[in-house]
Order: C-alpha cells, then structure tokens, then sequence
C-alpha cells in the first residue's frame, strides 16, 4: 500500500498516517492475542518471585532470590515486574494483557520512528517530499518479524 502511495505520489496527512499505523498494527498483531506462546524463558520466573518478595515487604536487597539464586540486577529492575506479579495474582489472562500491552507500546513506537522521519524529511536541504517519511512508515508496519 505504501510503495502504491508512494508512486502514485499520493501524500497523506501526517495524523491520518499515524492513525492508519496505529490501526494496521494492531489488526495485524490481533491474532497473536490467542496465540499461546510460553515465551517468558526461566528467568521471568524468577523475577516475578523477587518482585513477589518486595511487595510481601523485604527491603534487604542481599535477601533476594528466587530458585534460580540471588538477585543479580540491580534492585530497580524489580519495580518492573511488580505489576506483571500483581496480574499473575489476580488474573489468569496475564500473558493476553501483556500481549495487549506490547501491541499497544509497539504502535507507539512505530509512530515515534514515523515522526522522526517526517522531522528528518521536513529538514533535509534536499527538501524531500514528506511521500518518503510515509514511505518509510509502511514499511515499518509491514515488517512482520518486528510484530511477533
């Protein structure tokens, strides 16, 4: 669709392109929602049973461990699995909300590149059409590998 725009010299609005970006990706990463994939490895376990022991009250970093060991990373990576282990403890659906999550935080970043693309297409001496920075922004969306 993009290399279409592109040749046809079709030029959107820059909001009407982040939208389309924002909407494409998420239908397109739909379906790994109910994808059951288990790819959280051994040590996400580990985190969330640290994470578990901080908000059950233990302040003493040295005490931290899991059945892997001590924790190894500073503490402040803790704080980043805490509301994962609060999801664990109140739903079963942890790993559709954390997909839901990651599609959501990916569009964003899809977006964030596309911007800098029309920032760096606006200020080129060249003076490039902003067909290019769209360009650029669906085929962003179209890398499939980035998506799953």
């Amino acid at each position: 669709m993009g290399l279409l725009l592109w040749l046809f010299k079709v030029e959107l609005s820059q909001t009407y392109v982040y939208a389309l970006i924002l909407l494409a990706n998420l239908a397109l990463s739909y379906h790994y929602l109910h994808e059951v994939s288990f790819r959280y490895g051994v040590d996400y376990v580990a985190y969330l049973q640290q994470a578990g022991a901080v908000l059950n009250g233990e302040r003493d970093y040295t005490r931290l461990s899991s059945h892997l060991g001590p924790c190894y990373y500073p503490a402040g990576h803790i704080l980043h699995y805490m509301p994962a282990f609060m999801l664990h403890m109140r739903t079963e659906n942890v790993e559709t909300i954390i997909k839901a999550v990651h599609m959501v935080m990916h569009s964003v970043t899809l977006i964030s590149a596309s911007r800098l693309g029309y920032l760096y297409h606006q200020t080129e001496p060249k003076r490039l059409t902003c067909r290019s920075a769209q360009l650029l922004a669906f085929v962003l969306l179209a890398n499939q590998q980035d998506r799953e």
